[in-house]
């Protein structure tokens, strides 16, 4: 925070989850399939005064249709990959989307916490980084569940609840 002369509104957090698109209920009476669906990633990004950007969804799909999107929070961004997963590019995208909706510069940078992912050490992401004012902090290896709580207290409850909304 000194080096860079940032405020805590300035620090965000980035942190991806799986969802899948055929969901578990939360109870249930018999099993009737096993069906699984596809997969696709969750990336939610918050500061540390407790604000949010708009979340990014990246879908398994080979063409991206905008009506993917219906429902989701104005300004959310949507992502297509072949199967559904965080890699190199797509965290490109998710960079220049934190870029586009912060206003993040050289001269008013932010700090984004990310876990260390190798997907997050695409050179051409980084790079884009750097040249666009943010400077990526990543945590330790084995200790996202310690220093980057989101996995137990915000993706947990989030999915529980989005299963009780299916049933």
């Amino acid at each position: 925070m000194e080096k860079y002369c940032v405020s805590p509104d300035r620090i965000y957090s980035l942190d991806e989850t799986c969802l899948s698109t055929v969901l578990k209920p939360v109870k249930v009476v018999c099993e009737v399939s096993q069906e699984r669906g596809a997969t696709m990633t969750f990336v939610g990004i918050v500061n540390a005064a407790g604000h949010n950007i708009p979340s990014i969804f990246i879908m398994p799909r080979k063409r991206w249709n905008d009506s993917f999107m219906r429902g989701t929070i104005d300004g959310s961004k949507g992502i297509s990959h072949q199967n559904g997963w965080m890699n190199g590019e797509c965290f490109l995208e998710t960079l220049q989307h934190v870029h586009d909706k912060i206003f993040c510069s050289m001269d008013n940078k932010i700090i984004l916490i990310i876990d260390n992912a190798v997907f997050h050490l695409n050179i051409h992401a980084i790079n884009y980084a750097i040249n666009n004012g943010i400077v990526i902090v990543t945590l330790p290896p084995h200790t996202t569940s310690k220093l980057q709580p989101s996995d137990v207290s915000v993706y947990g409850p989030f999915k529980t609840y989005l299963r009780s909304l299916q049933s």
